[in-house]
């Protein structure tokens, strides 16, 4: 029994001294560094900020359409004159289509119109066809009706001489008043006043009973 125990701590000694030995042991220390130079760095700043124009121009549009391609950068210099937008043209492209067509069918109505008066003129002077024919032939020559023909003709005469017609219908003042846009020439007036001379209608506007009716 003895001898168990003095082999049992002889084995506790070696191992407590192989143990003290692998704790003693000691590892070189790795060591970083970095070597020092001189040099210029850049110093930056971040700030937050909004930028405006000198001036703020606004460039509204003219015409609607949709815009197939855009001719300037945002921030570049515009001059006067200058391609900004195109605009898709088929649109504008019919109606100037569209106008051209008005355009022809207008010149044909006056190249008829012509013929009708040149015909009509003949026959008014032989009394074969009415005053009122040749009237309503020059009025059509003009693009205008009879009515607006005859406030013409009364504007023509003197720049002191202003019609005054009358009615009651809104269609017929917006009528009247365009009888200003109708232009007539020398030849005009003579052909109108070989249909209905100056003194071919003179007088009261009303007989002597009718001017009773209307206390004058």
């Amino acid at each position: 029994m003895f001898l168990r125990i003095c082999i049992f701590l002889q084995t506790l000694l070696l191992v407590a001294c192989s143990s003290s030995e692998k704790v003693g042991e000691k590892k070189p220390i790795q060591i970083q560094f970095v070597s020092p130079s001189k040099s210029n760095l850049p110093v930056f700043s971040e700030y937050v900020g909004q930028t405006f124009g000198k001036s703020d121009v606004q460039i509204p549009a003219r015409v609607d359409g949709v815009i197939e391609h855009v001719h300037y950068k945002e921030g570049d210099p515009v001059t006067k004159g200058q391609l900004l937008y195109t605009i898709d043209p088929v649109e504008y492209q019919t109606k100037v289509d569209e106008a051209d067509g008005e355009l022809e069918k207008a010149k044909s109505e006056l190249v008829n119109a012509q013929e009708d008066l040149k015909r009509i003129k003949p026959l008014a002077d032989m009394n074969a066809v009415s005053k009122r024919d040749l009237d309503e032939a020059i009025a059509k020559e003009k693009n205008c009706t009879p009515s607006q023909l005859a406030l013409a003709w009364v504007i023509a005469q003197e720049d002191f001489i202003f019609p005054i017609p009358g009615t009651k219908r809104v269609k017929y003042v917006e009528e009247n008043v365009k009888a200003v846009d109708v232009k007539l020439s020398e030849h005009d007036l003579e052909q109108i006043e070989d249909v209905f001379p100056k003194n071919a209608a003179v007088g009261s506007r009303y007989t002597e009973a009718g001017m009773k009716t209307v206390n004058l």
